[in-house]
């Protein structure tokens, strides 16, 4: 799977073994079909109105779900939900998926459709846990911080981004123990 290509974010489009809001229980490589595969990104499921499409997703079968490498596009829509997601609004990812195979409420095999970004999933553990902004230049360095269930990867071109960097992390709600650590790394740049 070539995950080379810059993403925007990513996170679990479904956990395994997790009770879902629609009775429902993920089972391991139920979507092992969709390993490597690309689908629509969308916002709540909206499969209607084409302004909902706000990008793609590559997905990756592993033991614990399904993890998504996620590109916005450059539409209104997309910078718009680019924004919200860096800033903690909307956390949730959720799948839409159809040939479903159950034995019982436990979902044995199926095919994802599209990953949405929702305001709260049917599945607690498919979650958004890397947000990435890129610079406009090749040679980045990475510093990397957590702010609740989000890890945030700011590229860095240059040493006098450090102080923008400070900036933005005095606007992020954070544990005073996470500040530390950030300021640990910053005086590294």
């Amino acid at each position: 799977m070539n995950k080379s290509k810059k993403y925007d974010f990513a996170g679990w489009a479904t956990k395994n073994n997790i009770l879902c809001s629609d009775g429902r229980t993920i089972r391991k490589d139920a979507f092992k079909e969709n390993d490597g595969q690309t689908v629509p990104l969308v916002y709540n499921h909206d499969h209607k109105n084409i302004d909902s499409v706000i990008g793609h997703a590559l997905l990756e079968n592993r033991d614990n779900g399904v993890y998504a490498y996620c590109t916005l596009n450059n539409i209104p829509n997309g910078v718009k939900a680019k924004e919200m997601i860096k800033n903690g609004d909307i956390r949730s990812l959720s799948i839409y998926a159809n040939q479903l195979r159950q034995k019982g409420t436990d979902v044995i095999h199926g095919y994802i459709r599209e990953d949405s970004i929702v305001l709260a999933g049917a599945n607690p553990g498919a979650f958004i846990d890397t947000v990435i902004e890129h610079s406009d230049d090749h040679d980045e360095e990475a510093v990397i911080y957590h702010t609740m269930k989000i890890q945030m990867v700011i590229h860095l071109k240059c040493t006098n981004q450090k102080s923008n960097l400070k900036r933005k992390v005095k606007n992020q709600m954070m544990t005073k123990k996470k500040k530390k650590k950030l300021k640990k790394l910053l005086k590294k740049y």
